[in-house]
């Protein structure tokens, strides 16, 4: 049975929203862990030129927190978009009710990951990694002898000059733009046949057998010619 434009259109879609998934999802995950690997490595060369009695506190608690809801978000996008995919093959269920819990996954994944992705990419383009040193455990050692500490050891806290953080940060926006366009699909598809322009041919046969669409022309009464002595 030869598919539609709509019905390639969509399968595109999701296949490429579903690959933009998979993709952001190892990138966001690569930065968690190399940013958890480079905090460790920054703690260890910190003490090595700090005095003493010195305890490095480190943490990327706010990028870690945006990260993981960003995760989430692509996840639920990438979920959505097979699922789609195999509805689209096999043809699982084409009823209203399958179009509408496709349409609140697409709108709820879109969301979710739209305001993910902004608070990600301001943390990223503007936070830094919280440094902090003690001595003798509970002593705070000031913020500027921290400084001469970090460019002791070439060490930049913040996050933007790092590739892996750049790349994971602007690669999600890629995904919502294919999201968005799955979800407009999805609401097309859901919309009545004569809002899409296109009539249903059952409506039109029953609009033709109809008795408005076909009235039915009555005959002339016959006449009787019978002689009228006979009536």
């Amino acid at each position: 049975m030869a598919k539609s434009l709509a019905w390639w259109l969509r399968l595109v879609v999701y296949t490429i929203t579903a690959a933009l998934s998979a993709v952001s999802i190892g990138f966001t995950v690569n930065a968690l862990v190399k940013a958890n690997r480079d905090v460790s490595r920054a703690t260890t060369l910190t003490l090595t030129t700090a005095p003493p009695g010195t305890s490095i506190s480190t943490s990327f608690q706010n990028l870690k927190i945006t990260g993981a809801f960003l995760l989430a978000g692509e996840g639920l996008l990438g979920l959505t978009s097979l699922l789609g995919i195999l509805n689209l093959l096999f043809s699982i269920s084409n009823s209203k009710f399958t179009h509408l819990a496709t349409i609140s996954l697409w709108s709820f994944g879109f969301l979710w990951t739209l305001g993910s992705a902004i608070a990600n990419f301001l943390i990223a383009r503007k936070g830094s990694v919280t440094v902090a040193a003690f001595f003798l455990g509970f002593i705070k050692i000031p913020d500027e002898i921290v400084r001469g500490f970090e460019n002791t050891i070439g060490y930049d806290p913040h996050y933007w000059p790092r590739i892996y953080v750049r790349i994971y940060s602007i690669l999600p926006w890629a995904l919502l733009i294919f999201a968005a366009i799955a979800l407009v699909l999805a609401i097309i598809q859901l919309l009545p046949a004569k809002v899409k322009g296109v009539e249903r041919p059952a409506a039109a046969a029953e609009a033709n057998e109809s008795p408005e669409a076909s009235p039915v022309t009555e005959k002339p009464p016959l006449e009787d010619k019978r002689n009228p002595r006979q009536r």
